[in-house]
């Protein structure tokens, strides 16, 4: 695999993590000093559409034609829903059992 990588770690914290990112795969997976795998999937436009925790968990994103961040489902399946208005402003979360947010500016 061509890829290119880092090691980097939070200051005083346990753990070590060591980002991989594959060239032209849009893929990231960072591994934690326990050797645990978080992987990163992007899209064209490299904004991240997918994650996969290390005990298998899936987390999704989708992004609108503006890439505002307008949907994602969590790894249980709860969906999110934001609309935006005119401005570029978050005007609505919709959450998977209907309920509603209105952000206020």
């Amino acid at each position: 695999m061509d890829a290119r990588g880092i090691a980097t770690w939070r200051p005083g914290g346990p753990y070590k993590l060591r980002p991989l990112c594959a060239a032209n795969s849009h893929t990231t997976i960072v591994s934690d000093s326990r050797g645990a795998d978080t992987i990163y999937q992007m899209d064209a436009d490299n904004a991240v559409v997918c994650v996969t925790g290390a005990l298998g968990a899936v987390t999704r994103y989708e992004f609108d034609d503006s890439g505002h961040r307008a949907a994602g489902a969590d790894p249980i399946d709860r969906a999110t829903r934001r609309v935006f208005d005119g401005r570029d402003n978050c005007s609505k979360i919709v959450h998977s059992d209907g309920a509603e947010v209105n952000p206020g500016f």
